[in-house]
């Protein structure tokens, strides 16, 4: 019988598990009990197995266990008996309570996902032009077109080139808009809060409502709760497409801790 391991960063602690966990013949464990006892990197690996023994019985104990149960366990992980006599049933047991007990707790606290202004934005994509505009320039309805399909670079990259030679107003006023929305779904409030602010000066009307509505979204996005609660009660009180969705925001920004 070969007596001995030949051990590497890779196999080291699997073979400390199954010596542990009753993965070994009785002739290779007597094998790996000698091989241990003059490597120093092994026997490291083999405290690490036992501190999770540790852990299982200290989460048993957690869990309720009764004192009959605790000794039975003591008896079965013990250093003696290094898992002879494998009682496969209350090991998975075991398993099973450090899992819930800790390992889904955990879980759970590293990757849940904290509730912040951000995840209240609520944004759509326009599909029709102010009707209120008496003339549509060519370039908007490209502009709108490139919008629907998402391609919100290239709507504020012809906007900046064309908008001046639109006629002034509410052409002006719908293109400043569209490339704050750009901008927005690009997820860029800065950039899109200047260009919003010159759209909403319409004061009135469809496009005005839909510019403070998207002001509301700019401040989500900065996190900024003074000015978003500001916004989104100017939205309800236009009484207008987007009241029950600003209303239903402004109760869980409220709900946040300051």
């Amino acid at each position: 019988m070969k007596k001995t391991f030949s051990c590497d960063d890779e196999n080291r602690k699997k073979l400390a598990e199954a010596y542990l966990f009753g993965g070994m013949s009785k002739n290779r464990r007597q094998a790996f009990e000698e091989h241990y006892k003059t490597c120093d990197l092994c026997y490291e690996a083999l405290l690490e197995a036992q501190k999770l023994l540790a852990e299982m019985r200290d989460a048993a104990r957690k869990a309720g266990w009764n004192k009959r149960e605790l000794e039975q366990l003591s008896r079965l992980y013990s250093k003696q008996s290094f898992f002879r006599d494998i009682n496969w049933r209350l090991t998975l047991f075991i398993a099973g309570v450090l899992f819930v007990a800790v390992f889904v707790p955990l879980l759970w606290w590293t990757h849940k996902t904290p509730v912040t202004m951000a995840s209240f934005v609520h944004l759509q994509r326009e599909s029709a032009i102010d009707p209120t505009l008496s003339e549509e320039p060519e370039i908007l309805n490209r502009a709108l077109e490139l919008h629907v399909q998402g391609r919100d670079r290239e709507v504020i990259d012809i906007l900046e080139d064309g908008m001046q030679a639109m006629p002034r107003g509410d052409a002006r006023r719908y293109a400043a808009g569209l490339q704050g929305l750009s901008w927005l779904f690009l997820k860029e409030p800065v950039k899109a809060i200047p260009l919003l602010n010159r759209a909403s000066a319409a004061k009135s009307g469809w496009l005005y409502e839909r510019t403070v509505w998207y002001l509301a979204n700019a401040y989500l996005l900065l996190e900024n709760k003074k000015m978003a609660i500001l916004y989104l009660n100017k939205v309800i009180l236009m009484h207008g497409a987007h009241e029950k969705h600003a209303a239903s925001i402004l109760e869980r920004l409220e709900a946040l801790a300051e």
